[in-house]
């Protein structure tokens, strides 16, 4: 239990070093870009299940739905919710990745001593190209762990641990996701990075469950990129940097 608080104590210090002078104005265009996305998911979101709603109840009697309409309402607003939470999630990291990339090495070099390689002094373009690269290869170690869970869902002797291993996975998605800026930066590749976290799992779960739980809150997920960016730093560089 200590090392899960541990972890996820990197996210508080990833979220009181965001505010510092020396990192403020790397955070503008992500958090910029997550407010712009965050209305538009909201806007859809809402216009798209108002439809859908409309369309489903029209095939069920009047009694019913009068009955159980708010339920339909329940069920959709939360499956819609947790879907949309998700894809703003994706799309945020992969938009936003060229500049988490920029502010994990300014990190290790304002609190870490670190002697990272200069993304400033490489073109823009260059750095974007390269962060999708990441990214797409993030997304295809993820994808086979997100089947899984999905499988479990589908048939009822794992349907009751399914959500705890759900919850589990996406936690350790998480961690990878946002301490792979700094292990990226140091031109480490993913799967040695991956190798370096099972050594661990428990500190590396603690992080990523703090930044899962917080992506959840409207509002709160704004600014959880850029701090879990800082905060993933931090870890990867405590605990790896010195080995």
């Amino acid at each position: 239990m200590k090392n899960i608080l541990d972890g996820a104590s990197f996210l508080l210090q990833g979220a009181r070093l965001i505010l510092r002078r020396e990192l403020r104005h790397f955070i503008i265009v992500p958090l910029f870009i997550n407010i712009l996305l965050f209305i538009g998911f909201i806007a859809f979101f809402a216009i798209y299940l108002s439809h859908y709603l409309n369309d489903f109840t029209q095939s069920y009697p009047a009694w019913l739905i009068a009955i159980l309409g708010w339920l339909f309402w329940i069920i959709f607003g939360i499956a819609g919710f947790l879907i949309t939470t998700f894809l703003f999630t994706i799309l945020t990291n992969i938009i936003g990745s060229p500049f988490y990339g920029l502010l994990a090495e300014k990190t290790e070099q304002e609190f870490c001593t670190s002697t990272t390689r200069t993304l400033t002094s490489i073109p823009f373009w260059k750095i974007f190209t390269r962060t999708l690269t990441r990214e797409a290869l993030k997304l295809i170690y993820f994808v086979p762990w997100l089947l899984l869970c999905l499988i479990l869902f589908l048939f009822p002797p794992t349907f009751p641990i399914a959500p705890f291993i759900w919850w589990i996975v996406l936690a350790w998605i998480a961690a990878v996701q946002y301490i792979d800026y700094a292990a990226d930066n140091q031109q480490i590749s993913l799967r040695a990075m991956i190798r370096q976290l099972k050594k661990s799992p428990l500190l590396i779960l603690g992080f990523g469950a703090a930044v899962t739980l917080c992506m959840a809150i409207p509002g709160a997920n704004l600014i959880v990129p850029p701090a879990a960016v800082v905060g993933g730093t931090l870890l990867w560089h405590s605990l790896f940097t010195k080995q």
